[in-house]
């Protein structure tokens, strides 16, 4: 810095150099400035706005009064109910008079009702099963077995077997069937013998034989209880089931004579398909349910037939049934994913057959090695007689030995 004079002459004026610096410092260079960047302005739309709820002002002037009129709305409640006229009995009997009598009750209501209305006020409070006494019940039944000590019921047989092993000649023979007699038991005699055929002219063909006769005195009736949908190949099932529970449930009354069922295997059959038609939605193209039906759902079929054994096991007639046989499956020893067959035949009948009926004879037929002939062998497997001590060799009828009366014969000792 060098002081100059000022051009007055009085005050100096210091002046600066260009580019100097403290103590010879180059001078600093100034920044580049950098080209600013044009802001760019996004336009957003605006959020609609809420409408805020409309809250109305509290008054505390109003909700005291709506405090006091509600305590005043329930002291004249209270005045209503004590000011109540007290009802007596007989107009309360009165108005229910004059209800409607065209309102529906359920039956099991009305019967109840009935039963109160004859036991009396007093019993009206407990149940029903309650009333009962020993002199109502038991002493009846005590009564009657004195009297009754010989059971007059016919035999109650199921013959199944394979296809052309005799299961038809043995129901026509039933006819000659003369009865027996024994000390606990009397059986019917077989004829007449009503049969009721699954098959066209199948059992009519088996009887013309030998007892051409005898159908024509009426002793060998004939009909064929099978139906079929006309125009089509398809069995009519709601029609099957009905014309043979029709047939057979007419026989009730009589205590002579035998039902033949031939067979039996039909009417289960029946049964079944009639379930796919209706819960099932029928079958398709390939004779398969439509829908699955579930395992409650099979519950129909067996009420079903149960319930016709159950008439069927009450009737004083003998009954035979015939099935056709099936075999046995069990599972695979080496593969649990397969089954083999066991060699056994079975019943192509419900299970539950089983325990209705009781003997239960297997019909077989096979060629003499010997002799070259056909032989047929009736087997009893089960029957309501049998013990520890029945020997197997003791319950089989071969060839002409088989018939109603000779399957009697081996129980003899029994009834």
């Amino acid at each position: 810095m060098t002081p100059r004079e000022a051009p007055d002459g009085k005050t100096p004026v210091i002046t600066k150099k260009v580019g100097a610096t403290k103590k010879g410092r180059p001078p600093k260079e100034k920044p580049k400035e950098e080209p600013k960047k044009e802001k760019k302005f996004i336009i957003q739309k605006k959020a609609p706005e809420r409408k805020k709820a409309l809250v109305k002002p509290t008054n505390n002037n109003k909700t005291t009064t709506k405090k006091t009129t509600t305590a005043k709305k329930t002291t004249t409640t209270k005045k209503k109910t004590t000011a109540k006229k007290t009802v007596k009995k007989d107009e309360i009997e009165a108005k229910a008079d004059t209800k409607p009598k065209n309102i529906d009750v359920p039956a099991w209501k009305q019967k109840i009702q009935e039963k109160l209305s004859e036991a009396g006020e007093d019993s009206a409070k407990t149940p029903i099963q309650l009333n009962a006494t020993m002199e109502s019940t038991w002493d009846i039944v005590a009564e009657k077995q004195k009297e009754d000590t010989i059971l007059e019921r016919g035999l109650f047989v199921l013959v199944f077997a394979e296809e052309k092993a005799g299961k038809t000649r043995f129901g026509t023979e039933c006819v000659n069937f003369e009865g027996f007699e024994g000390s606990t038991r009397i059986i019917p005699t077989g004829h007449p013998t009503w049969i009721l055929d699954s098959e066209t002219d199948a059992v009519a063909t088996e009887a013309l034989k030998k007892y051409q006769d005898l159908m024509k005195e009426g002793q060998l009736l004939i009909h064929n209880y099978g139906k079929r949908i006309k125009g089509t190949k398809r069995r009519d099932n709601e029609a099957t089931m009905k014309e043979l529970e029709k047939f057979a449930l007419a026989l009730h009354k009589h205590k002579q004579g035998t039902l033949v069922i031939d067979t039996f295997s039909e009417y289960c059959a029946a049964a079944e398909d009639r379930l796919v038609e209706v819960v099932g939605k029928g079958f398709d193209d390939n004779n398969m349910p439509i829908r699955k039906l579930a395992p409650m759902e099979w519950k129909w079929r067996t009420k079903e037939i149960v319930d016709f054994l159950q008439a069927l096991r009450g009737f004083g007639i003998n009954i035979i049934l015939t099935a056709q046989a099936k075999p046995e499956y069990i599972q695979n020893p080496t593969n649990v994913f397969d089954s083999v067959q066991s060699g056994r035949l079975l019943a192509d009948v419900l299970a539950k057959v089983n325990y209705w009926v009781d003997v239960i004879c297997l019909m077989e037929k096979f060629e003499d090695e010997e002799s070259g002939m056909i032989e047929r062998q009736l087997s009893v497997l089960h029957s309501r007689w049998e013990d520890e001590h029945t020997e197997v060799d003791d319950l089989i009828l071969t060839n002409e030995d088989i018939s109603l009366t000779n399957l009697v014969s081996l129980f003899a000792d029994k009834l």
